[in-house]
C-alpha cells in the first residue's frame, strides 16, 4: 500500500516453508523496491512477528532496519530507505513513458 502523504510503501510478504531458502523472497523484496520506487516512496516497511525469524533474517540480509511497530509489542517493524531514481528502475518504464 502507498501513501502519497508521507512517501511510504507498506508491504506483507508470505512464502510457504516449502519454497524458503531458494531465493524468492530476495526477488520479490527487490521487486517491490523497485515498484516502491517508481511510485515515488522514500521509504518500504512491514511488520512481523517476533518469532519470525526467517522474515527477519531475509530483511536483515537485504539491508532493511528493525525498530518496534506501533501498537502492537508482539510485531518489529522493519523498514528500508529507498533512493533510486526512477530513471534507474527497469520496472519504472511505464512510469515513465506516461510521463512522455
Amino acid at each position: 500500500a502507498f501513501d502519497f502523504e508521507s512517501s511510504t510503501f507498506e508491504f506483507g510478504l508470505s512464502i510457504d516453508d516449502r519454497w524458503q531458502g531458494h531465493g524468492i523472497g530476495k526477488a520479490i523484496l527487490k521487486n517491490l523496491e523497485c515498484r516502491a520506487a517508481a511510485f515515488g516512496a522514500t521509504k518500504l516497511f512491514g511488520d512481523t512477528l517476533r518469532s519470525n525469524e526467517s522474515m527477519l533474517g531475509l530483511a536483515k540480509k537485504s539491508g532493511y532496519v528493525f525498530g518496534n511497530s506501533p501498537g502492537d509489542w508482539k510485531l518489529v517493524r522493519f523498514a528500508k530507505e529507498i533512493n533510486i531514481a526512477p530513471q534507474e528502475i527497469p520496472c519504472a518504464s511505464w512510469r515513465l513513458a506516461k510521463a512522455a
